[in-house]
């Protein structure tokens, strides 16, 4: 399931295509944050570096620029 709250989605979920495996990353100490929790998402996202982000609804403006 796809949360569609990109920036409050409470796990990342990376997959690497060359060893086939899955790698989860915590995101929920964004839950309770009133603001900058997709700007935080976003600069998760960019550290692991993927070639394709699939989302449910995307990142907002804030976000889209963050990454």
């Amino acid at each position: 399931m796809i949360d569609p709250r990109f920036g409050r989605t409470e796990f990342i979920v990376l997959h690497d295509e060359e060893r086939q495996e899955l790698k989860v990353i915590d995101n929920r100490s964004v839950k309770n944050d009133a603001h900058g929790a997709g700007t935080a998402t976003a600069q998760k996202i960019f550290e692991l570096n993927p070639d394709v982000l699939i989302t449910g609804n995307g990142p907002g403006e804030t976000a889209s620029g963050a990454l």
